[in-house]
């Protein structure tokens, strides 16, 4: 197949007119014209339908990653949550895992560059 024709490619096309006498297009070319402007599109419907449906599932995907990784977060006796809980729930907060100490070293490393 050749490749997909682009929309200004469409809009240029040229389709030969009848004889002399005879009004409107040659019938045989708008024909192949719109057989080939049918497939193409048919073609990329199948490759928007694919691409929506591997969004869903890399979404998906993501939401359970993002619930696995909440709900061991927040888990009572979770590594990492030996402190006081910050918010309700015993969820801390997001970065609270950085000591207050190495938070003030990070800062002021930050600082002097």
């Amino acid at each position: 197949m050749t490749r997909p024709l682009s929309p200004d490619e469409i809009r240029a096309l040229v389709i030969g007119r009848t004889r002399i006498g005879q009004r409107g297009y040659l019938p045989d070319q708008v024909d192949a014209i719109l057989t080939r402007l049918a497939d193409e599109t048919a073609h990329r419907c199948r490759q928007l339908d694919q691409l929506c449906a591997e969004n869903e599932r890399i979404k998906e995907a993501l939401r359970t990653w993002q619930s696995s990784q909440a709900r061991t977060r927040c888990a009572p006796g979770s590594a990492g949550n030996s402190e006081p809980a910050a918010l309700p729930g015993g969820c801390r907060p997001y970065g609270s895992d950085v000591p207050v100490d190495g938070a003030r070293s990070l800062l002021a490393a930050d600082q002097t560059e």
